[in-house]
């Protein structure tokens, strides 16, 4: 749905295979000589046997094994289960638990001397670092570690697990650097590891390098180099014949069509990973894939799908007794029941989910999922705790960072409820509530910071500009301070009006009105291109920073005349007035133009490249019968000239204007839901694009 806030299942739920790909493959401590005691060494097998597709059996095995060890130490034994432990936990969102086992082990570590076993524990940490995105000490960690791994790895070269565990290493060190920013060392880096995992033979390894170059590819938007290393990596793990391995990669491809905007192939893929996670066993992949199938028929706005795909992945989390996902469930399955009418079960699932990462360290996804709920007590009408929703996700995200830009989102969610109160407001005058005025004057003074006390003194005065102020921000949108659509349904009657006066200035000697050149509008439908891959691999801090940014473009680009309006998300709607519909490619042009040469500057020196996908149409859309066709119809009609030019690859326009042999039954062709293709295809509209291209309509 669209919302700043909204939380992606696809970044938190790919958590699972990216930690898979950074855990090794083989068994830990393979130079590790049998132990005393039997029982031990029979659930080492089966912990081994299971590698990890079944993470929650796992770790009651490891349980079992440490109570044991409790009762006769066996510090090898002891150091190998915590170790498993602790990445198992990873796997499984048990942060704390993990942090702990680890420090444990460390100490035994300590106590041992064993040097391998030191670099698999350190490795295990910065994985640890890194899922808990405190990426500046996950790099730092491995930096520390690998001058003596990679002595040890010298000293014994016959060690192939060691040298395997300093490719991970090098592949963990890329992840750190990949989310700090620093995409072209994380390239580097990746290379090393390349060559690391030819030198020690380690296929799977350097197909899992592929797959992570895959995702580096996707947040520099090189999407076809993305799919070319993904099914690279594919293409390996089947010259090995594993299933897992292939179910994985499916899914990472799915990810990269899905960040380029392909959904249907996106969807496509998934399905192919979920068949082959089914022939492996491999639950943990279909739980990741029922839940990014939900997300991505959220984003579709198809509910009813959603809601299939969450109740699938709900039970497969719920068996996994993986409470980590089961949120991420709740959370998608909540959305859907309240989009569909059911508020009372869906924003109680929303709840549950939240809970869980209250309680849990997962403090970026608790302020985005508190975001979330806001806006679906807004969509059930709660607007009082759609406000107390927000003012707590401005307190969290304010104990997230202390940045400026950050500061400027928290301003913004205070903007955001003075919205939400004015729609209550609005509300209860409709009413004529008796307690209205008080209520109003209550939520007015609440909202703009006056104590109670100054409740019982204030001025008329100062209580008209208090409303005029909330009214003010009833229409324009929080993040970019543009028009809301609130604003264009309350003002563009008026000025369509306008339009349609200054055109009739007379009549003919035959009783027709004569009509003036150049007064047309053109409405502008403009939609960042795969701004999803933003809001994925850099956060929605460095989303709401290109979404001002665009916003700034926009707002230089037409004129004071003009309306600019934040249609939802990352689209937007031009009004441009007083244009001659001949002359509309020409205002497109400049937009698209100026997107595409514009440094976007994401924080933290990050600075990234984005196009704008538009389509636009003309009002009156037919000249002589101007009053034949709404706004909103021709809104509709810019609609699928945007949904054309995203179809013809991006970064392009689509327009529309009537044809000179117009046909005079305007009423029935813009009956229901107008088919521009049709229309052009029968001489009702011409359709034009930029440098001619061919215009792909979508049905």
């Amino acid at each position: 749905m669209p919302s700043r806030f909204r939380r992606n299942a696809a970044t938190w739920c790919l958590g699972v295979p990216a930690l898979v790909c950074l855990l090794p493959a083989t068994s830990l401590g393979a130079q590790t000589a049998p132990w005393s005691n039997r029982k031990l060494n029979e659930l080492r097998k089966k912990i081994e046997a299971d590698n990890r597709t079944h993470p929650a059996a796992s770790l009651a095995w490891e349980d079992e094994a440490l109570a044991l060890i409790a009762k006769e130490p066996d510090p090898a034994a002891e150091t190998w289960f915590l170790i498993r432990r602790v990445q198992d936990g990873i796997v499984l969102k048990e942060f704390a638990t993990s942090r702990d086992l680890a420090d444990r082990a460390r100490r035994l570590i300590r106590a041992t001397g064993n040097p391998r076993d030191h670099f698999l524990l350190e490795v295990e940490a910065a994985s640890l670092f890194s899922v808990t995105e405190r990426f500046a000490e996950a790099k730092k960690t491995v930096e520390a570690l690998l001058p003596a791994l990679e002595t040890y790895r010298k000293d014994n070269p016959r060690d192939l697990e060691m040298g395997r565990l300093l490719e991970r290493a090098y592949r963990s060190l890329a992840t750190s650097q990949r989310n700090l920013g620093r995409l072209p060392e994380a390239i580097g880096v990746l290379q090393k590891a390349q060559r690391i995992s030819e030198e020690v033979g380690d296929t799977a390894g350097h197909a899992r390098i592929l797959d992570q170059m895959g995702y580096l590819y996707v947040i520099m938007l090189r999407f076809e180099d993305a799919v070319a290393s993904h099914r690279a990596a594919i293409a390996m793990a089947e010259s090995l014949g594993d299933l897992a391995l292939q179910a994985e990669f499916h899914l990472s491809l799915a990810n990269a069509l899905g960040s380029s905007g392909d959904s249907t192939r996106q969807l496509a893929e998934m399905k192919i990973a979920v068949d082959l996670a089914d022939k492996v066993h491999a639950s943990n992949i279909k739980l990741v894939c029922s839940v990014n199938m939900a997300d991505v028929y959220l984003g579709k706005k198809d509910y009813r799908s959603t809601l299939k795909y969450a109740d699938a992945a709900l039970k497969l989390a719920t068996a996994a007794q993986d409470a980590g996902s089961v949120a991420v469930c709740q959370v998608n399955r909540g959305i859907a029941l309240n989009r569909l009418g059911n508020s009372a079960e869906g924003l109680k699932a929303i709840q549950e989910g939240l809970a869980h990462f209250r309680e849990t360290e997962a403090v970026n996804d608790t302020a985005e999922i508190t975001g979330n709920l806001a806006e679906e007590y807004a969509f059930a009408g709660d607007y009082r705790r759609a406000y107390e929703t927000m003012v707590e996700f401005k307190n969290l995200s304010d104990s997230l960072m202390k940045s400026q830009d950050l500061k400027q989102i928290a301003d913004s969610s205070a903007a955001f409820e003075n919205d939400k109160q004015q729609l209550q407001i609005e509300a209860l005058h409709r009413d004529g509530r008796n307690q209205a005025r008080q209520r109003i004057l209550w939520i007015a003074l609440g909202v703009l910071g006056f104590g109670t006390a100054g409740v019982l003194v204030l001025s008329r005065r100062r209580l008209e500009s208090a409303n005029k102020a909330l009214a003010d921000m009833s229409l324009r949108d929080p993040l970019t301070s543009l028009a809301n659509r609130r604003y264009l349904t309350t003002r563009i009657a008026e000025d369509l009006a306008q339009v349609i006066r200054m055109r009739r200035v007379g009549t003919t000697e035959g009783g027709k009105d004569r009509l003036v050149a150049n007064i047309d509008v053109v409405f502008m439908m403009i939609d960042i291109d795969h701004f999803k891959t933003v809001n994925d691999n850099f956060g929605h801090v460095a989303g709401d920073n290109v979404l001002k940014q665009f916003a700034g473009i926009l707002s230089q680009t037409m004129r004071d005349s003009d309306t600019v309006v934040r249609w939802g998300g990352e689209e937007f709607f031009v009004v441009a007035k007083h244009t001659s519909r001949l002359d509309a490619h020409v205002v497109a042009e400049r937009i698209r133009s100026r997107v595409e040469e514009f440094p976007f500057d994401l924080g933290n020196g990050v600075q990234i490249h984005k196009t704008c996908s538009i389509g636009f149409a003309s009002y009156p859309f037919f000249r002589r019968e101007p009053s034949k066709v709404a706004w909103e119809k021709v809104a509709e009609v810019a609609d699928q000239c945007l949904y054309a030019a995203k179809a013809m690859g991006r970064n392009t326009w689509v327009g529309v204007h009537e044809a000179m042999d117009t046909p005079t039954p305007l009423q029935e062709i813009m009956a229901g839901y107008p088919d521009v293709s049709e229309l052009v295809a029968q001489g009702v509209l011409k359709a034009e694009s930029r440098k001619d291209q061919r215009i792909t309509w979508v049905k």
